[in-house]
């Protein structure tokens, strides 16, 4: 991550380094219990992570807020995949292009090496991708992610927002993912 991100979470660790870890901690649970008691109302929930949000890294936390939703709310795997899929299109009142694979639809799709239903966790578990009508087996998206990855550091050493405004370069604790 760099550049304007990276900046972004500098400010967030500012504004909130006075709230004392304790605290945060402690107030979790009831969080987890407020959603429960949302999802048990009829609340429909909507998977997607949020990158403006300090250590949230876009697609790949994805994995994390579904495990949560299994793990902490109560859902059962395939309500989880659903919040990330038909319940998205159904929002945006778009079911007729995204949200299911069918003919017509709109899809990128992900190969799972194992059953997400039977463990949320599963759906790391990537063997392949179909993006833009093009088929990414895993090697492809390994070689894709360690490109990403190159191209990310030598940004950052470019980037004027890598630098603290202490002086110091942040480069060596930039997270690319």
């Amino acid at each position: 991550m760099c550049g304007y991100l990276l900046e972004d979470w500098r400010e967030q660790v500012e504004e909130s380094k006075d709230i004392p870890l304790e605290e945060v901690a402690r107030q979790i649970p009831g969080f987890y219990r407020d959603l429960r008691e949302m999802r048990e109302a009829g609340i429909r929930f909507l998977a997607g992570t949020d990158a403006a949000v300090m250590l949230v890294y876009p697609g790949f936390s994805l994995h994390t807020e579904l495990r949560k939703l299994v793990q902490h709310l109560g859902f059962v795997p395939m309500e989880a995949l659903r919040s990330a899929t038909t319940t998205p299109a159904a929002y945006f009142k778009q079911e007729t292009k995204f949200g299911s694979v069918e003919p017509g639809q709109s899809a990128d799709l992900v190969l799972l090496d194992a059953d997400p239903l039977k463990d949320i966790r599963n759906t790391q578990r990537i063997g392949g991708v179909m993006a833009n009508g093009k088929w990414w087996v895993r090697s492809d998206l390994d070689r894709l992610l360690r490109d990403v990855a190159r191209d990310a550091r030598e940004e950052c050493r470019q980037s004027p927002l890598v630098t603290s405004s202490q002086g110091q370069s942040m480069t060596s604790q930039t997270s690319v993912v």
